[in-house]
């Protein structure tokens, strides 16, 4: 299970996007995703065991749960999931 300090390293890890622009978004999420299309990054964040990805008037709050896993800059044979 995905805890705090795993967490912070994933902060650390995504740190390299802030500031940069969206230019693509997937998943299967029931959230619209699409509004995270074309967005800047303003800031990455972790709070406790949640992952925080914040944009202009809003915020992608990402909790991995019991089994849940990130890929920075690596490709997976399954579909991501947001």
């Amino acid at each position: 299970m995905p805890e705090g300090p795993s967490i912070v390293i994933l902060k650390q890890a995504a740190a390299k996007f802030s500031g940069h622009t969206v230019r693509a978004v997937s998943g299967n999420s029931k959230q619209d995703l699409q509004r995270m299309d074309g967005q800047r990054v303003l800031a990455l964040c972790s709070w406790g065991k949640h992952f925080l990805i914040a944009f202009d008037g809003f915020a992608m709050r990402v909790h991995l749960l019991l089994f849940g896993s990130y890929r920075i800059d690596e490709r997976r044979d399954r579909a991501p999931r947001l």
